[in-house]
């Protein structure tokens, strides 16, 4: 059975299988967890409740932000493959809103965050990360191999099990694809 995975949909696999995956080992007597997918040209933010060890989706949204499309407009421009100035402020800003959503809704200081293809192409992605210290969001970019790894579990923790799964990005489609002695072999 073959799974396409959209992004489109409002808890994007990536922050759903980090919140169970990760999230639930390094936080478990934390009943709420804030958790962004950092999307090449679109941030997912959610908010989630640990009830009975499983976890209920109590908040989300997700914000165009186009740091993909920046980074190709930045290269045109100037030849460098960097995340702009302005692009970085938009970045503060949004992180300061889910930081003071989390804080003073949910009483929780911490945001998980996984950057995907954009971040790991941007030279300067290092300033991301920095800004993320600043409002407390530990951002990890995963590698192309982790992010289909990461769609073929959460198509396979969803409760139907296939042997193949095609991640669909705004900058990368990723292939996730179930070998002999249950090895994983991924492609993006």
């Amino acid at each position: 059975m073959i799974q396409a995975m959209k992004k489109k949909s409002i808890i994007h696999f990536l922050t759903f299988y980090f919140l169970i995956g990760i999230s639930m080992n390094s936080h478990a007597d934390s009943k709420i967890q804030c958790v962004l997918d950092m999307g090449s040209n679109t941030f997912k933010f959610a908010v989630f409740k640990k009830e009975n060890n499983k976890f209920k989706i109590i908040s989300s949204r997700r914000d165009p932000m186009g740091v993909g499309d920046d980074i190709s407009q930045n290269k045109k421009l100037s030849n460098k493959l960097e995340i702009s100035d302005s692009k970085l402020s938009e970045i503060d800003k949004i992180f300061l809103t889910y930081q003071t959503n989390c804080k003073n809704d949910f009483k929780t200081n911490t945001i998980k965050a996984l950057a995907t293809a954009a971040f790991r192409d941007a030279k300067n992605s290092d300033k991301v990360i920095q800004i993320g210290k600043k409002h407390s969001i530990n951002i990890k970019i995963v590698s192309i191999q982790e992010e289909a790894e990461l769609a073929f579990r959460t198509a396979n923790h969803t409760g139907t099990q296939t042997d193949l799964v095609l991640d669909f990005g705004s900058r990368t489609t990723d292939i996730a694809n179930k070998i002999q002695n249950n090895r994983l072999e991924t492609k993006g």
